[in-house]
């Protein structure tokens, strides 16, 4: 007998060491019996053989089992081995990137003094052409082809209003 019950009811299960939920007092089962005073669930031939389909669960599991890890590591070796095929692709790419002959930064100030270069023989070219709509505005006002000219007209000449235009822009900066 265990502690809380005191006597066992014939008309119930034998199983006497059912834990209430403080698991310090135990009742019987409330099942009727079945068989030899036993419920389904307690009798000891229906407990052996749970035990006996679970075990055999357990060893078809355990027999599978090692097939599922070596399924699982040959499949992570396959990635692997991809990982590292990739890996070799991408460094001898960056290899072969690496031994190309490339621009330097020699190269890079080359280019800039060349462009400065360009730079001020667009300007030389621009003050030449300033230079040239002056001496044309000057001669073309001595000449007795733009005489003939009325202002409004001799004003309106591409070469005067580029001349003009430049006269007006250095006197408002001076």
């Amino acid at each position: 007998m265990r502690l809380g019950i005191k006597s066992l009811d014939p008309a119930r299960c034998q199983r006497d060491d059912i834990a209430d939920h403080t698991g310090f007092n135990f009742h019987q089962c409330l099942r009727k019996p079945w068989r030899d005073g036993w419920c389904r669930q307690h009798h000891p031939e229906t407990i052996a053989a749970r035990d006996q389909a679970r075990h055999k669960r357990w060893e078809r599991e355990r027999e599978r089992a090692p097939d599922k890890r070596i399924a699982a590591l040959e499949a992570d070796l396959a990635r692997e081995r991809q990982r590292a095929e990739k890996a070799e692709r991408e460094r001898d790419l960056a290899l072969a990137h690496d031994t190309q002959p490339y621009p330097t930064a020699d190269a890079y100030e080359k280019v800039c003094a060349a462009l400065e270069k360009q730079k001020r023989l667009l300007g030389e070219a621009e003050e030449a052409i300033r230079f040239a709509d002056l001496i044309f505005v000057e001669e073309s006002m001595r000449s007795t082809a733009f005489a003939e000219l009325s202002f409004s007209n001799w004003i309106e000449h591409p070469a005067v209003r580029r001349a003009l235009g430049q006269a007006e822009g250095e006197e408002r900066e001076g």
